[in-house]
């Protein structure tokens, strides 16, 4: 007896799910469940463009290290004043826009009017070039090797 009702159970959800109209057949809809895909999309970007932040924070490290110790033979990396002096606005300005996007996903993380994730990406890439720029003054100046230039190679960021 039961394995009828549940046979029976079973045809008539068959049956209305074949009579309900599919997701395909309804026009697009511009709901909660849309706004909230696109929200996730967002999300999924300003994690990518944060992600390639850390990248260059960590290569900025990188070449802190690099100016304490001899890694090209018997020679350290020497940092010129202006060097310098860009190397600290870089380093202000990769944890400046750590702690926006820190703010985004945590205090503002319901807020209606999230952080663009374009423009994010625009100030990181910013970043990069700037990192990159910071680079190949420092192998020009110390005359470091041609090969030297492409250490930090960013995809997009390092000049050749």
């Amino acid at each position: 007896m039961t394995k009828h009702a549940f046979a029976i159970m079973v045809a008539g959800g068959l049956v209305a799910c074949q009579s309900t109209p599919q997701a395909a057949d309804t026009p697009a809809s511009s709901g909660p469940r849309a706004m909230s895909v696109e929200r996730d999309l967002e999300k999924a970007l300003l994690e990518a463009e944060f992600r390639t932040l850390l990248e260059i924070q960590d290569s900025y490290r990188l070449m802190l290290t690099m100016a304490s110790s001899t890694t090209f033979g018997d020679r350290k990396l020497v940092w010129s004043a202006d060097a310098t002096e860009k190397g600290n606005q870089l380093s202000v300005d990769i944890v400046g826009l750590i702690a926006r996007y820190t703010m985004e996903i945590t205090v503002r993380a319901n807020d209606p009017i999230p952080m663009d994730p374009v423009l994010f990406g625009r100030e990181v890439q910013k970043l990069g070039e700037r990192r990159a720029a910071l680079w190949l003054d420092l192998v020009e100046a110390n005359n470091l090797p041609e090969s030297t230039r492409s250490i930090f190679h960013h995809g997009m960021y390092p000049n050749r």
